[in-house]
């Protein structure tokens, strides 16, 4: 499917199995972190919580999709990923707790789960999932691949809805990627061709052109974007997750009080198009043809009919 659409599709590939459709067997929907920016993840996610699913949801997390991630959920997941005491925080924290000396510990097993859970949620990692019925178990090192199945098996034991939340870093094994930091996650996230030669990035060539390169047309779009933005303080640029591959990345770095990220969700962007024209505002939501045919409703109801 597209982004953030896994999880749907393996709530109803499940859901008919439950039914005797089709052949029997486990699902594991896949999803990166920045796929779970999309509105459609969400609504699959409370869809398989409610209904107690037996899926499991495997959580690449690695900080990117095409450029890095934004939004609030990403610095969530940031906190989690980047602080190794939080990786088994949940398990040790709640047995600490039975522990206590002076029969605080027996007090707490008395008053029974509500207060440990309060506690708990106060900074322990998982919990949004917990809450909507879903079993927690992470952050697994997704490089490691016996680690990776021994969690796999025991979600898929568990007969219920379960997310393995598994870091990974994108681009691992090829070196001008991974030590590039998050510009070079994105600059070889689609490597053209003969770029890399021999495990590593290609020498670039000494010849000179016979004459210079004419402008790409996405350089052309966000140098004109910040002109416009320049001359009416009304123009607004909004990207859903393209900054570098639309151009919107220039006015990123020239006017970032002009610039909108809103993440994978494509809706979003034009609906925040939609609300800002309203109020007189000059959005320019720009947006890949690939990508807009999940914004095709937005586009009718909250723009033309607006």
């Amino acid at each position: 499917g597209h982004a953030s659409t896994s999880i749907g599709y393996g709530v109803g590939l499940k859901e008919a199995m439950r039914r005797g459709h089709g052949e029997d067997g486990h699902v594991v929907a896949v999803v990166g972190d920045g796929a779970m920016t999309g509105g459609v993840a969400f609504e699959a996610v409370q869809n398989a919580g409610g209904r107690g699913t037996p899926i499991v949801v495997l959580l690449n997390d690695n900080g990117m999709s095409i450029a890095p991630n934004v939004g609030a959920l990403s610095r969530q997941f940031n906190r989690i990923r980047l602080n190794p005491k939080l990786w088994h925080a949940r398990e040790d924290f709640e047995g600490g707790l039975t522990r206590l000396p002076a029969g605080i510990g027996a007090a707490f097993e008395r008053v029974g789960p509500h207060v440990k859970e309060s506690l708990k949620a106060f900074w322990a990692p998982g919990l949004w999932w917990e809450e909507l019925d879903f079993a927690y178990i992470g952050v697994i090192d997704g490089h490691d691949v016996r680690a990776l199945r021994l969690a796999l098996r025991d979600a898929l034991a568990a007969e219920r809805p379960v997310v393995v939340h598994a870091a990974t870093v994108k681009g691992k094994g090829f070196a001008p990627a991974e030590e590039g930091g998050l510009e070079g996650m994105e600059k070889w996230h689609a490597a053209k061709p003969k770029s890399i030669a021999n495990g590593r990035a290609a020498a670039k060539s000494t010849a000179k052109p016979s004459a210079p390169a004419p402008p790409q047309y996405t350089q052309v779009f966000g140098e004109a974007l910040v002109r416009e933005c320049q001359r009416d303080e009304r123009v607004l640029g909004i990207t859903a997750a393209m900054n570098s591959g639309t151009g919107l990345n220039i006015l990123q770095r020239e006017l970032p009080d002009h610039y909108f990220d809103v993440g994978i969700a494509e809706q979003n962007a034009v609906l925040l198009a939609a609300g800002l024209a309203l109020q007189g505002a000059k959005p320019v939501a720009a947006i890949y043809s690939t990508f807009l045919q999940r914004a095709y409703d937005q586009i009718v109801h909250d723009v033309c009919l607006q």
